[in-house]
């Protein structure tokens, strides 16, 4: 089920990406309560706590292409795995996405900010769910 999504974009702008499909930069379009945030056009909403993605930007990578994403809470409590899903499949349909383990002297673990690579080509060697 899609939802309303929080994201920033690499610009630093905040869009909320609606059920509708409406994406507002504009505050104007969106209510707020204290715990939920609504889309004025098609009446969905979120938990302030849910999911927010802020893109960084675009790498050359050895995959191709890829958007480097965030994905986090505003509380920054931890998140499933299948909530990361969620929120990238909402967002990024029918592309593939990465989530690197790297050594101990390269990790970036503080506040439970998850970092993906959503890759603009499907990895190579990569489906396993192949025929």
């Amino acid at each position: 089920m899609t939802k309303l999504h929080h994201v920033e974009t690499m610009t630093g702008k905040t869009v909320h990406i609606a059920a509708c499909g409406m994406a507002f930069a504009d505050e104007r379009f969106v209510t707020t309560s204290w715990d939920h945030v609504t889309c004025k056009r098609c009446a969905r909403s979120r938990p302030k706590d849910s999911p927010h993605v802020q893109e960084m930007e675009w790498r050359t990578t050895s995959f191709g292409l890829a958007l480097y994403v965030r994905i986090y809470t505003p509380n920054h409590r931890q998140l499933s795995w299948g909530e990361i899903w969620e929120v990238f499949a909402d967002l990024y349909p029918d592309q593939w996405a990465v989530q690197f383990f790297p050594p101990v002297d390269r990790v970036v673990d503080h506040e439970n900010i998850y970092h993906l690579f959503v890759l603009d080509e499907p990895p190579a060697g990569m489906d396993i769910k192949r025929s």
